[in-house]
């Protein structure tokens, strides 16, 4: 039914918005490691 469609939807978007936070939390990471290295 329409409700589990719904439910199968909402699931998938924060699955994906989670996989993107936590792609986008290493890069940032990355990034500022690189930084410290260049300063040091």
């Amino acid at each position: 039914d329409g409700r589990s469609a719904l439910m199968l939807i909402s699931a998938r978007i924060r699955y994906v918005t989670a996989n993107d936070w936590s792609a986008r939390r290493y890069l940032d990471m990355s990034r500022l490691h690189d930084t410290i290295q260049e300063a040091s």
